[in-house]
């Protein structure tokens, strides 16, 4: 195995099978030092193998919530300018991304129109019945305490 084959398997059997530098060492036979300059080196290039190693066993939720984000980042630019749908990339782009969405995490999805339901009662309220809405109010942390316990242990 050439030196740039073994320094990418190196890389490659700390992110992937979390091996650590001494079993990678012994695996391709190469001095620890030597790995661990080429992990410095990678470092200095702004391709840290630790935060690539924590990437890669990043739990599904954790993945969801990373691609959600990403998800509201787009979508508060278009809140910002509209005319950005216009654009017919951009409009495919937050379609496939709202039904990836959908398809990932229902329960979520379920909790989310829960929530914005929640959240336009609380709203109605305060406009038309301050009385109604202050009871209301009281009960807002449990009633949405009891969607997330109805969607976590119904659907």
């Amino acid at each position: 195995m050439a030196k740039d084959e073994k320094r990418e398997e190196a890389k490659r059997l700390f992110i992937r099978e979390s091996k650590d530098i001494k079993e990678i060492a012994h695996i391709l036979s190469v001095n620890e030092v030597t790995i661990y300059r080429w992990k410095k080196e990678d470092e200095e290039e702004n391709k840290n193998w630790d935060e690539q190693k924590n990437l890669w066993n990043l739990s599904p939720s954790e993945l969801e919530k990373i691609y959600l984000e990403s998800v509201k980042e787009l979508v508060l630019k278009v809140k910002e300018d509209p005319d950005l749908m216009l654009d017919s990339k951009i409009a495919d782009a937050m379609s496939k991304h709202i039904s990836n969405l959908k398809k990932m995490n229902p329960r979520q999805l379920y909790l989310g129109i829960s929530i914005d339901l929640i959240t336009v009662i609380d709203n109605y309220l305060k406009k038309t019945d301050k009385k109604l809405w202050n009871e209301f109010f009281n009960h807002l942390d449990g009633i949405k305490e009891e969607f997330r316990y109805y969607i976590e242990n119904r659907l």
